[in-house]
């Protein structure tokens, strides 16, 4: 089984109500879907986690496009922590240099998802079970992106939904 394609899919949704943060405003949500495809036809799906600014998503999709995919396809999908060995070995002193270790470890932590969820795929587990199975059969979770301003529409809307647990952003003038 070898890794034949690694691909990244951008993903945008413009917000109705911007979110307004200590580091700037938000207008959209965005992130990149990874797909891992192997030999078998098998794909395995990851996320590569970006916030802000919403344009973090095409310095992520050109680190995982012309440094990680190189080094991954070929690859055997089922021995992940080589992968995973090879990916930090090759990258963390660039990223330092860089100045991107971060959009270089968020690229890395899609691709280990994407591996991870493939080979779940291939011997018919959750990845759950391949990690040494479930631990807690359910997580409190919080909703973010409260505030400054009104926020009491957005409380309730995700109260009637179950969650109870909220981070508010708070700006100093």
């Amino acid at each position: 089984m070898r890794i034949t394609k690694v691909e990244p899919i951008v993903l945008q949704v413009p917000l109705t109500h911007p979110v307004v943060t200590s580091f700037g405003m938000m207008t959209s949500r965005t992130c990149v879907i990874v797909r891992v495809e192997a030999d078998t036809g098998q794909q395995g799906i990851g996320e590569i986690w970006n916030n802000f600014p919403s344009w973090g998503v095409y310095e992520k999709v050109a680190t995982l496009k012309y440094g990680i995919a190189p080094l991954v396809v070929g690859e055997d999908p089922r021995d992940i922590r080589r992968i995973h060995q090879k990916l930090r070995n090759t990258y963390t002193v660039m990223g330092l240099q860089w100045g991107a270790i971060g959009p270089i470890y968020h690229s890395m932590s899609g691709v280990d998802m994407a591996i991870w969820d493939l080979l779940g795929k291939h011997v018919g587990r959750s990845v759950a079970h391949l990690l040494g199975g479930v631990v807690h059969e359910s997580v409190q979770v919080y909703a973010s992106g409260l505030g400054p301003g009104s926020f009491e529409e957005f409380v309730e809307q995700h109260l009637e939904v179950g969650i109870t647990a909220f981070k508010l952003s708070v700006l100093q003038n």
